[in-house]
Protein backbone atom coordinates (compact mmCIF):
# COMPACT_ATOMS: atom_id res chain seq x y z
CA UNK A 1 0.00 0.00 0.00
CA UNK A 2 1.44 3.32 -0.64
CA UNK A 3 2.24 6.01 1.41
CA UNK A 4 1.58 9.93 0.71
CA UNK A 5 2.58 13.09 2.58
CA UNK A 6 -0.45 14.77 4.27
CA UNK A 7 1.38 17.63 3.33
CA UNK A 8 0.24 17.29 -0.34
CA UNK A 9 -3.61 16.63 1.07
CA UNK A 10 -5.63 19.67 -0.17
CA UNK A 11 -9.60 18.88 1.90
CA UNK A 12 -12.44 20.86 0.25
CA UNK A 13 -13.26 23.24 -2.52
CA UNK A 14 -12.34 26.50 -0.22
CA UNK A 15 -8.65 24.46 0.25
CA UNK A 16 -7.89 23.87 -3.71
CA UNK A 17 -9.14 27.54 -4.85
CA UNK A 18 -6.62 28.20 -2.55
CA UNK A 19 -4.15 26.55 -4.08
CA UNK A 20 -4.47 27.23 -7.32
CA UNK A 21 -5.45 31.15 -6.82
CA UNK A 22 -8.95 31.22 -7.98
CA UNK A 23 -12.52 31.32 -6.26
CA UNK A 24 -14.18 28.12 -4.97
CA UNK A 25 -16.99 28.48 -7.91
CA UNK A 26 -13.91 28.43 -10.44
CA UNK A 27 -12.50 24.83 -9.27
CA UNK A 28 -16.01 23.18 -9.70
CA UNK A 29 -15.91 24.22 -13.39
CA UNK A 30 -12.36 22.82 -13.75
CA UNK A 31 -13.36 19.73 -12.14
CA UNK A 32 -16.83 19.45 -14.49
CA UNK A 33 -15.40 20.90 -18.27
CA UNK A 34 -11.33 20.57 -17.62
CA UNK A 35 -10.91 17.38 -16.03
CA UNK A 36 -9.77 18.37 -12.96
CA UNK A 37 -9.03 15.52 -10.41
CA UNK A 38 -10.43 15.07 -7.28
CA UNK A 39 -11.52 12.52 -5.29
CA UNK A 40 -14.00 12.08 -2.40
CA UNK A 41 -13.22 11.83 1.22
CA UNK A 42 -16.08 11.45 3.56
CA UNK A 43 -18.78 14.30 2.82
CA UNK A 44 -16.05 16.68 0.91
CA UNK A 45 -14.01 16.27 -1.71
CA UNK A 46 -10.22 16.47 -1.83
CA UNK A 47 -7.11 16.60 -4.34
CA UNK A 48 -3.38 16.68 -4.07
CA UNK A 49 -1.15 19.22 -4.64
CA UNK A 50 1.16 16.49 -6.87
CA UNK A 51 -2.01 15.62 -9.04
CA UNK A 52 -2.94 19.62 -9.92
CA UNK A 53 0.61 20.35 -10.36
CA UNK A 54 1.01 17.26 -12.89
CA UNK A 55 -2.68 18.55 -14.51
CA UNK A 56 -1.68 21.92 -14.83
CA UNK A 57 1.79 20.62 -16.65
CA UNK A 58 -0.38 18.73 -19.06
CA UNK A 59 -2.67 21.87 -19.79
CA UNK A 60 0.39 23.46 -20.18
CA UNK A 61 2.22 21.07 -22.95
CA UNK A 62 -0.92 20.81 -24.57
CA UNK A 63 -1.54 25.12 -24.94
CA UNK A 64 1.68 25.06 -25.99
CA UNK A 65 1.33 22.47 -29.42
CA UNK A 66 -1.95 25.03 -29.79
CA UNK A 67 -0.21 27.53 -30.12
CA UNK A 68 2.88 25.84 -32.06
CA UNK A 69 -0.09 24.66 -34.40
CA UNK A 70 -1.77 28.00 -34.97
CA UNK A 71 2.53 29.26 -35.67
CA UNK A 72 2.65 27.05 -38.72
CA UNK A 73 -0.92 28.73 -40.56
Amino acid sequence: MATHDPADLLHGVKAIAEFLGVRPRRVNTLIDTHGLRVFKMGHGICARKSSIKAWIEERERAGAKSVGDMEDR
